[in-house]
C-alpha cells in the first residue's frame, strides 16, 4: 500500500507552485536563532535575535548565513578527518567567489 501511494505521488504533476518570496522581511516570521530558537527580527538590513542580540548578515538581499555560534557536537563515531574538516568549514566566513 505504501509503495503504491508513493508511486502515485511521484507521478502526479506539480501544482500550486507560487513565486519565490522576494525578501527576508517577508519570511522573517519563519526564521529562528540557531542558538536559542528565538524568532528573528528584520532590522537595518540584518536579521536580529532579540534574546541573544546576534546579528545575521544578509548578502545580496537573498542569502543569509544563519549558523550557530559554535559547531554542533558530533558523535564519537565520526572520523577524525570528517571532524577536522567540519570544524575548519564552520570557522570559514561567507565569501562571494564572484567578487574575489
Amino acid at each position: 500500500m505504501v509503495s503504491e501511494l508513493s508511486q502515485d505521488f511521484v507521478h502526479q504533476p506539480i501544482q500550486g507552485c507560487g513565486p519565490m518570496v522576494a525578501t527576508f522581511a517577508q519570511i522573517v516570521d519563519l526564521l529562528r536563532c540557531p542558538d536559542d530558537a528565538e524568532p528573528l527580527r528584520y532590522a537595518s538590513g540584518d536579521l536580529l535575535c532579540p534574546r541573544c542580540a546576534r546579528r545575521f548578515s544578509i548578502y545580496e538581499e537573498d542569502l543569509a548565513e544563519i549558523l550557530p555560534s559554535r559547531p554542533h557536537a558530533l558523535p564519537g563515531t565520526v572520523s577524525p578527518q570528517y571532524r577536522n574538516a567540519y570544524i575548519e568549514a564552520f570557522e570559514q566566513n561567507y565569501r562571494d567567489d564572484e567578487t574575489i
